[in-house]
């Protein structure tokens, strides 16, 4: 991603390792939650309620993606310098302090994944490059 400044001094090979981690299970949990969503909205429009026990269920799944957010948003910001100023929404102020977590709310949604790839792209170029 052109414009991606990014900065992987400061990180390990644990730090590769949980990203790379980071990233599968948030796939996975948001797969699950998706098909979950589905299903809901199927029984619902066919008048069947859902068991309390699968709306607990889908919340517990709802947190976990939470907290991964919150562990995604903690990694990036270890890394990020600079995004490119195309992926930015238009509320975004001129000088932006990356290490700040609500900088990233700056960030359009229509390209966080764009922007998340361009990372794990890096990412991955970083740790061939240190072999």
């Amino acid at each position: 991603m052109p414009g991606l400044k990014l900065d992987f001094s400061k990180t390990d090979r644990k730090w590769q390792r949980q990203w790379v981690a980071t990233i599968t299970a948030k796939g996975e949990l948001e797969s699950v939650i998706d098909t979950a969503e589905l299903d809901a909205a199927l029984d619902e429009e066919l008048g069947i309620s859902m068991d309390a026990a699968l709306v607990s269920e889908l919340d517990r799944e709802r947190r976990k993606l939470a907290m991964l957010d919150e562990l995604l948003d903690g990694m990036i910001l270890d890394v990020l310098i600079e995004a490119p100023v195309d992926i930015l929404n238009a509320s975004a102020p001129k000088e932006i302090d990356w290490s700040k977590r609500e900088s990233l709310d700056y960030i359009r949604g229509d390209r966080w994944a764009d922007f998340i790839v361009g990372i794990s792209l890096q990412t991955n170029g970083n740790a061939r490059a240190n072999f």
